[in-house]
């Protein structure tokens, strides 16, 4: 099983699973809230859907 994680998000989740074909990719901060001021407010819906949609297309 490959598990990919690192510096992933909606910018290059696609050629990550194109070059790497992995089982699973951490997406975990890609997908944080955070304030202007760098403050942690959980995890960000709509970039979670972004992401799913396109992993999916």
């Amino acid at each position: 099983m490959i598990f990919l994680a690192g510096g992933i998000d909606e910018t290059n989740v696609k050629r990550a699973i194109s070059q790497v074909a992995p089982d699973v990719i951490d997406l975990s901060s890609a997908v944080e809230k955070t304030s202007e001021d760098g403050t942690f407010h959980g995890k960000d819906p709509e970039k979670i859907r972004t992401i799913v949609t396109m992993v999916h297309d």
